[in-house]
């Protein structure tokens, strides 16, 4: 009897799903064209297609949605989340039961891993490989795991979602934020029943680029604060804040995990895996304006006549930070900017080149005759005055607002230029007095 039992269970069928597969999300918004474009490549002659984009764009739950629609199409599916690297990912206890092969505590996982492929292999067609949240480690690397799992056989069809662009796929699909109508649909699904106007969603959206996941957060976060009854007063909340706050801390649930905004953010862009040079330089863009700049701008901004930061701003972009464009502009997601804002806390002393190189460039007699040349300073000047922490050097700070007042002048934004003059006397008001010289020129 054990026997007959023992051989029934080996020689039954594999089930439809080989892991667990999570369900998609209920408030699913738009991305058809996606989904679609995701199946034709995969039934096509492109069998492997990386998903590619900003964290928190919705890569994830594409593939999700993906896999659920689609899992009549497939014997089996496999889905895989890759946490620290893939040879640990395939070799999971409950695949190894699942797959029926037999392991100890002393079995090594690359031959474990080898025996995994090799059950893969035998399924019959046509089946369905995700690996989820890739990013490639230097253990992967050296066994060539990816090159071992696009030598499955044809009749695996295999999805990758990643930050990180990895040219090796057949096709890349790139995610990028949801349209502004989606995103405004997707922010009243989550909000529950409290007031919605349309205007200031949009305002909020605008002001997080329509980024996906912060969408989804903020509006939880909304339904959960009782001190803001419109979306209006969170904004301004926001926008004075920023996202780090007691106020903004209330319990959400992301899936089934109960979390907080600042919480669920520091765990999904997690720094700990980025190099100093790497921190260092998303300080520099964390204080610039989110409009795409050359990389040689950029490396001029920061003084790096040998460019010796330019792998670095490469590193930054292959690992999802920044985003480029095929004329090698590079640009900070207003989301990821408002957010390492807080993170990394950039001060006069982490940015003291680009502050250098901008006063540098404030030549008045060159701009009197010029103007229009120089209006670029303008936006650029703003977000440093708003984005450096100035903290003892407010002097500094002062002296920026003062060329920025007179750059709204000769523009003739005098409203603008009378804005900045307030700042600029409030602080020497502070550090100098009302009798100074300084102060008595800028009152004028």
């Amino acid at each position: 009897f054990y026997v007959a039992i023992t051989d029934a269970f080996e020689n039954a069928p594999f089930p439809s799903l080989l892991s667990l597969l999570p369900s998609p999300s209920s408030h699913f918004v738009g991305r058809q064209d996606e989904l679609k474009k995701l199946h034709d490549n995969l039934q096509a002659d492109k069998r492997t297609v990386l998903v590619n984009g900003l964290g928190g764009v919705g890569k994830t739950t594409l593939a999700q949605k993906y896999a659920h629609d689609y899992q009549n199409d497939y014997a089996h599916i496999l889905w895989i989340r890759q946490s620290s690297d893939l040879i640990t990912a395939f070799t999971q206890i409950d695949l190894l039961d699942t797959l029926r092969l037999a392991y100890d505590t002393q079995t090594d996982r690359q031959v474990l891993f080898a025996e995994v492929l090799q059950t893969l292999r035998d399924f019959s067609p046509t089946n369905l490989l995700v690996i989820d949240n890739y990013e490639p480690t230097d253990t992967d690397a050296q066994q060539d795991v990816i090159g071992k799992l696009f030598a499955l056989p044809a009749h695996w069809r295999v999805v990758c979602t990643s930050r990180v662009d990895v040219p090796i796929f057949a096709e890349t699909l790139y995610l990028g934020v949801l349209p502004p109508d989606e995103a405004l649909q997707l922010f009243k699904q989550h909000a529950g029943n409290k007031p919605l106007h349309d205007t200031e969603i949009e305002a909020l959206l605008h002001m997080i680029g329509y980024h996906t996941l912060m969408t989804e957060l903020l509006a939880k976060t909304y339904r959960s604060c009782i001190q803001f009854d419109t979306v209006g007063k969170m904004h301004a909340f926001l926008q004075t804040k920023g996202l780090q706050d007691v106020y903004l801390e209330k319990k959400i649930h992301v899936g089934t995990q109960p979390t907080t905004l600042w919480k669920h953010l520091k765990e999904v862009f997690s720094l700990s895996h980025l190099t100093e040079d790497e921190l260092w330089l998303l300080k520099q863009w964390v204080i610039l304006p989110t409009t795409p700049h050359q990389a040689t701008d950029f490396l001029t901004w920061i003084q790096d006549k040998e460019f010796t930061y330019e792998s670095t701003l490469l590193s930054l972009t292959e690992k999802g930070w920044l985003q480029t464009n095929d004329y090698l502009a590079y640009a900070l997601h207003p989301f990821l900017q408002m957010f390492l804002h807080q993170e990394l806390k950039p001060t006069l002393l982490d940015c003291k080149k680009i502050y250098e190189h901008f006063m540098n460039l404030m030549d008045f007699k060159k701009i009197q005759a010029h103007p229009l040349t120089y209006q670029y300073l303008i936006p650029i000047g703003e977000a440093l005055t708003q984005n450096i922490i100035f903290s003892k050097y407010e002097q500094k700070l002062g002296n920026l607002l003062n060329y920025i007042t007179q750059l709204h002048r000769l523009n003739g934004d005098f409203l603008k230029a009378i804005n900045c003059a307030k700042q600029d006397l409030t602080i020497k008001e502070k550090t100098l007095g009302k009798k100074h010289e300084h102060y008595a020129t800028v009152l004028n």
